[in-house]
């Protein structure tokens, strides 16, 4: 049986399905109230910039329903030995590593993951693993340079925030607050410094990271992306 495990996929910046798909989960932020979707969309709705895709081996690119759903070789939805597939060879442990490479770019860099159904009550009930930060009832997961090669606290943050409309984003902060986010203007800082967006792609199953044109990222230096597995 064929070995199966995760890899990039390099998209075009005038890959429009897939930007709609990231552009979709903005939206769905902007109608729960999120503040980062706001500003992301705001800013970035009319950008240009490539596109990203971390998905198991033998997907179908020319599937009708990418980046929604998956369509792999053998018309099935998924791989056909998924059900033998380790946390290190699914598409998550790609955007870890992607993740990884940024917190490893800078002091000052950061990833901030959106968690768009919880709220305080919801999380003092039920308490994360990972560390968060609270604006007004808006809970989101932080990782930083302190996550960086410590990819369980980094699968961590993306698990415990991850549902299908999920928005997080790459960027960098001189000062990450504790708890509370006092007002607007940490997102304005981090939204003027965001380097790439990433979502859930293929129901769940692969990941969606636009890479951002370097004139909207003000004095953020561009980041390469390996496409080397």
């Amino acid at each position: 049986m064929k070995y199966t495990k995760w890899q990039y996929y390099p998209l075009a910046a005038d890959n429009l399905k897939a930007k709609k798909q990231v552009l979709e989960n903005l939206e769905m932020g902007v109608l729960c109230k999120h503040t980062l979707c706001k500003k992301l969309l705001q800013r970035f709705s009319e950008s240009s910039g490539d596109m990203l895709l971390i998905a198991f081996e033998s997907l179908d690119l020319d599937a009708d329903w990418l980046y929604k759903y998956a369509t792999y070789c053998d018309g099935k939805s998924r791989p056909s030995n998924s059900e033998s597939i380790t946390w290190m060879d699914s598409p998550l442990w790609g955007l870890i590593s992607f993740v990884d490479k940024h917190l490893l770019k800078s002091n000052e860099a950061v990833v901030l993951c959106e968690n768009l159904f919880a709220d305080r009550k919801i999380v003092t009930v039920s308490p994360k693993e990972s560390r968060l930060l609270f604006f007004k009832d808006e809970v989101y997961h932080i990782l930083t340079k302190e996550n960086a090669g410590r990819p369980e606290s980094i699968e961590c943050a993306i698990r415990e925030s991850e549902y299908q409309w999920a928005t997080s984003v790459c960027s960098s902060c001189a000062e990450v607050p504790l708890g509370d986010i006092p007002s607007e203007a940490f997102f304005d800082a981090i939204v003027a410094n965001t380097t790439h967006i990433f979502v859930p792609a293929l129901d769940g199953e692969g990941y969606l990271v636009w890479c951002l044109c370097p004139e909207n990222l003000g004095s953020v230096p561009n980041l390469e992306i390996s496409v080397e597995n």
